[in-house]
């Protein structure tokens, strides 16, 4: 901008036969260069704003447009002892279990930092059946759900075989569907090993009537966590991540299971008669495992942390983020032929819809609004 710019303005209103004294043209001077000072505030103003919110890279800033859903139950967040708090902290869900009815010892607590423990006895070794206790979820449209299992040590099953315990989570039809049809990621304890499996299972009213393997592994008693995803839509798709490896994955099931979904966290024991303890922590549910990105030149490549996609014909890349702890912290990507387009944030979440670049409100008008559907409560 030349230095002169003001007085070239006012020799050209000069020019065009205005009358204009000293007064008048000291005050047209100082309107003209403050009004030029506010724009290039305003325009600092817009560059900051843009930066602040981790959009920067072409002129195409990444816009969310849909938000989607994830939440965590909480079990870490501090000590409560004993069922009756547990039910008066989370209020819709359920605490129960077998063992309930066959009079054996049992209890739920959580620890601060440590998570969920579901401890259970077994009042009648002699009679060869079950003894269970589970924390039981609220109704959840989710399609991802998550936990990290921690296996007690269980001298008794060593020294004696016929002892068994087994720890899961299983994601099945609710309360008020006549039929118990599951997934679950289960490890049962055996004397020298423990056996990581994922499942699923058809039943009646009351008792599961199949139930079918899709993996199994045998891993060593000191190997004692397993890191479970399970991502299904309850009709012919499930798919199973263990301790970060994608062990099973199948779209050609029938696994009829109508949405919502009850998740349960579950403790089961044979001939045990001291209580032991399954420990669950870092329990969430994901209204989905992936999110999109619209508005992208095909075959144009997003990232999310270590996970990428490209864009289809279509122009939408979906990028699939059942390996990443949600919500996740981080930056999404867009790679451009030049430059980068970069958001930044705390709480990206399976569900999640943006656009690379503004959208006029129709096409914003499909993408408002959240998930409202998905994820689990506390209360």
């Amino acid at each position: 901008m030349p230095k002169n710019w003001a007085q070239t303005e006012i020799a050209l209103i000069y020019l065009s036969g205005v009358r204009w004294d000293t007064e008048t043209t000291t005050k047209v001077a100082v309107i003209i260069v403050g009004g030029a000072a506010v724009a290039m505030v305003a325009l600092m103003y817009n560059a900051t704003v843009m930066e602040a919110l981790g959009m920067t890279g072409e002129d195409r800033p990444i816009v969310q447009l849909k938000r989607g859903g994830v939440l965590h139950a909480g079990f870490e967040d501090r000590d409560i002892s004993g069922i009756d708090g547990m039910r008066q902290a989370y209020p819709s869900w359920f605490f129960d279990g077998s063992a309930r009815v066959r009079g054996g010892d049992y209890q739920l607590s959580q620890v601060q930092g440590r998570g969920l423990f579901v401890g259970v006895s077994d009042p009648n070794p002699a009679d060869d059946v079950w003894s269970g206790m589970f924390a039981m979820t609220p109704n959840d449209h989710a399609s991802l759900h998550h936990v990290i299992i921690t296996v007690p040590p269980v001298p008794e099953i060593t020294q004696r075989p016929s002892n068994y315990m087994n720890l899961g989570m299983y994601v099945q039809t609710d309360t008020v569907t006549d039929r118990i049809n599951y997934v679950a990621c289960t490890v049962d304890i055996r004397p020298d090993s423990l056996i990581l499996r994922a499942e699923s299972g058809l039943g009646n009213g009351t008792v599961v009537t199949s139930r079918t393997v899709h993996w199994e592994k045998a891993v060593k008693l000191d190997q004692r966590v397993m890191e479970c995803t399970l991502v299904t839509n309850g009709d012919n798709y499930f798919r199973a991540i263990v301790n970060g490896e994608n062990v099973f994955e199948s779209e050609a099931l029938d696994l009829q299971m109508p949405k919502p979904f009850n998740a349960y966290l579950e403790t089961q024991v044979k001939g045990l008669q001291r209580v032991v303890y399954g420990q669950f922590t870092d329990y969430y549910s994901a209204f989905s495992h992936d999110i999109e990105v619209i508005k992208l030149k095909p075959g144009q490549v997003v990232s999310l942390g270590n996970v990428t996609a490209a864009a289809g014909p279509d122009g939408v890349a979906r990028l699939d983020i059942s390996s990443l702890r949600q919500p996740y912290s981080g930056r999404l990507v867009a790679h451009g032929d030049t430059a980068n387009a970069v958001l930044e944030k705390k709480d990206f979440a399976g569900g999640d819809i943006y656009s690379y670049g503004q959208i006029d409100w129709i096409e914003k008008s499909k993408y408002y609004g959240t998930n409202d559907k998905g994820g689990t409560i506390k209360s």
